[in-house]
């Protein structure tokens, strides 16, 4: 999950802020369950490890962006958008385009030229809408399941802190799905999970761990 302003704002009276409510660590953030936690929290959500996951974003596009396309880019559990915000620093550094916000990924109007990015989180959009001032999507893991993506195309698909989330009976389908609709998924977590096998439609391409942070690269089979 990811970042925004809104973490500063005064809760009540006693003039504790959404940050220091918010442990640093998830396991006690998500003691009350998971969706509890970001049903509760998602407006004013802030990653407590953004500083640290600022670094490895920037050490991930160095090592990937010569090597798969981000040109249509799907920003998946986008939390407060710190995936989007340090895509759009990386590649406007290079001098290229970062148009975010929600967008049609058929479209024949979107310039090669350019990199769009698409942020998606049921909990935390509003937090991702006021730290980058675009509008997020809002379908879940349980969507895509689904089939909510269905006819669309992505060229990647980020996941920061949230696939490992995922209950392990229903990976294999999430997986399936997001695998019909992008042709490279990125991985980032603070733990060994999820186990993402060949038979859920990815193939592992590279993997490297920076600051305990776990990053996979995966290319679809269906690509």
């Amino acid at each position: 999950m990811s970042s925004s302003p809104l973490t500063n704002q005064q809760l009540g009276t006693s003039g504790a802020t959404v940050s220091s409510l918010v442990s640093h660590s998830f396991r006690e953030n998500y003691a009350g369950g998971v969706d509890k936690f970001y049903t509760s929290h998602g407006s004013e959500y802030r990653n407590p490890h953004a500083p640290v996951l600022k670094r490895v974003f920037r050490s991930l596009l160095a090592r990937w962006s010569t090597q798969i396309s981000f040109h249509r880019t799907l920003d998946l559990a986008c939390g407060s958008g710190e995936v989007t915000e340090s895509m759009k620093e990386w590649f406007n550094a290079q001098g290229i385009p970062v148009v975010a916000g929600c967008f049609d990924t058929n479209s024949p109007s979107l310039q090669s030229t350019q990199v769009y990015i698409e942020g998606s989180d049921p909990f935390t959009y509003e937090a991702y809408e006021a730290n980058m001032n675009v509008p997020a999507a809002r379908y879940s893991f349980e969507d895509i399941e689904n089939g909510e993506l269905e006819g669309r195309q992505f060229d990647s698909i980020v996941s920061s802190y949230a696939m490992h989330l995922i209950d392990p009976s229903r990976l294999y389908t999430t997986c399936q799905q997001l695998a019909f609709v992008s042709t490279n998924l990125i991985v980032i977590s603070p733990m060994k999970k999820p186990d993402i096998q060949s038979s859920m439609g990815w193939v592992l391409k590279d993997t490297f761990t920076e600051s305990k942070v776990h990053l996979r690269l995966y290319k679809s089979i269906y690509a």
